[in-house]
């Protein structure tokens, strides 16, 4: 044990530690100083969210990174960078089942209604047998709709 704590911390890794934390401080910082506003919770689930995809952008541009400026320790911050993402993205829907007064029900259905959220798990080709209604520029298919993609929010009813 007392050798795992003589090593030293290589600087990609405390670098995104650093990065991958300080946005939770800084939430931390707003909601105890009041700076959050009426809607505390809600700017919150913001700020969380906002983060969240930001950090991701940043884990997915580690990769290509590492390769033009030829630094393969790059690739150490990665791990570190996908667990601050993981985390804030906890975070956010934590704030946001604290927000809908822990209602899995509506949650759940908020979740799944979400016009953003369904052309994730709709497979373009039940769309396309539904008349190509949800990746070729909203026009009304020939004929009724599968339900996947009446599901998307994209298709006329």
């Amino acid at each position: 044990m007392p050798a795992l704590l003589h090593r030293r911390l290589p600087p990609e890794k405390a670098a995104a530690f650093a990065i991958a934390v300080a946005p939770a401080v800084w939430l931390a910082c707003l909601a105890l100083e009041g700076e959050l506003g009426v809607r505390a919770v809600t700017e919150a689930i913001r700020i969380s969210g906002d983060w969240a995809l930001r950090l991701f952008w940043l884990v997915l541009l580690v990769g290509p990174a590492r390769r033009i400026l030829s630094a393969p320790h790059l690739i150490r911050a990665r791990r570190t960078l996908g667990l601050g993402v993981f985390g804030l993205t906890v975070l956010h829907f934590g704030l946001y089942a604290l927000d809908q007064q822990f209602d899995w029900g509506r949650i759940g259905l908020e979740i799944l209604l979400r016009i953003y959220s369904p052309p994730i798990w709709t497979s373009p080709t039940d769309c396309d047998r539904a008349g190509g209604c949800c990746w070729r520029g909203w026009r009304p298919p020939p004929r009724a709709p599968s339900g996947a993609c009446r599901l998307s929010g994209r298709c006329p009813a």
